[in-house]
């Protein structure tokens, strides 16, 4: 518009005076609830720009600080956005990769942890999004394109894993924002061949089933935890995946449920002698005769081999189903 004719010196700094104000009010409208809420992130994200905009250096540091501290408590270890709705997660990963990219176009210094986040957030999204590009209908979401997001995060990282999820395609947003080259940039990044194509987002609970080959469903009565180091009782879902070069196995709590089944939790401890440092549960399912034992551990630790023991049996790993069938368990999660 400069060069429009439109915008004379007089629109200009009516439009400007505008912008002060608002970048005023979003200096002053800034409390606890946007800490944490995606509001937060958009409103910061638009101080930033106008921080930018009016040249005034402390708007542009106050939105990178709150953002920063946003996404801290906002975005969970797996790069999840704590409200877990694809959509929502999308909205506040645009709007903060946005702020990064123009704080890196400006030559504005930005908090590690903030761009350590923004990069935790596109691989959960990558995780996240249909093979088509789009996103699943869960938790308040469309089924909208998030090709462009993806590829946004392949080009601010060179990141091939969103390389690979985004296409080689850009979309328009992505040459608004890169320029025309973004879409050679975009080709020259590597693709990585994923073996294994299904995804856990395990902090937020969430697990992704691409599926390879056939599918087996059965209800089995299993025990669950609310709460921790508490049992319930319910039915499950067992999904079986088998493809050419893997197993996996996905259980989802489901209502119906009549076969016979006894639960119990159990002591975790270490087969060194050493006290446990991490929290640490078991249970003692019996069926039919037959006992299954599940380990799980929270936190992270060193876990060598056979380190951990419930009842009878002992291993290694997060989660851990031990049987007669296979003393040694099965690693569920790492």
């Amino acid at each position: 518009m400069q060069d429009s004719g439109v915008l004379t010196s007089q629109l200009r700094g009516k439009i400007d005076g505008c912008l002060r104000t608002h970048g005023e009010y979003l200096v002053r409208k800034s409390g606890e609830f946007q800490k944490i809420s995606n509001w937060g992130v958009l409103q910061d994200h638009g101080l930033l720009l106008l921080g930018v905009y009016l040249d005034r250096s402390e708007w542009t540091a106050l939105a990178l600080k709150r953002l920063d501290e946003n996404l801290h408590r906002s975005v969970m270890a797996d790069g999840s956005q704590w409200e877990q709705s694809p959509m929502y997660h999308c909205e506040v990963l645009h709007n903060a990769a946005d702020a990064l990219l123009v704080a890196r176009q400006n030559k504005v210094a930005v908090p590690v942890r903030f761009e350590e986040n923004v990069h935790k957030m596109f691989r959960a999204l990558a995780a996240w999004t249909k093979p088509n590009g789009n996103l699943p209908c869960q938790s308040d979401s469309d089924d909208a394109d998030a090709r462009d997001i993806l590829a946004m995060g392949a080009l601010l990282f060179e990141d091939p894993v969103l390389r690979t999820a985004s296409g080689a395609d850009p979309l328009e947003e992505n040459y608004w924002d890169f320029g025309p080259a973004c879409g050679v940039r975009l080709a020259s990044l590597e693709i990585i061949a994923d073996e294994c194509p299904s995804d856990a987002l395990p902090d937020s609970g969430n697990y992704m089933l691409h599926c390879l080959g056939d599918v087996a469903c059965e209800l089995f009565r299993a025990p669950y935890s609310t709460d921790y180091n508490s049992l319930k009782e319910g039915d499950a879902l067992l999904v079986k995946c088998r493809g050419e070069k893997f197993t996996s196995m996905v259980t989802v709590l489901d209502l119906a449920a009549d076969s016979p089944l006894c639960a119990e939790l159990i002591p975790v401890t270490r087969t060194d002698g050493e006290p446990l440092t991490v929290p640490a549960q078991a249970a003692r399912i019996v069926r039919d005769g037959t006992e299954t034992v599940v380990l799980e551990r929270h936190g992270d630790m060193p876990t060598p081999v056979g380190l951990l023991q419930a009842g009878r049996f002992s291993g290694h790993g997060r989660t851990i189903v031990f049987s007669d069938a296979q003393p040694d368990g099965i690693v569920l999660d790492w």
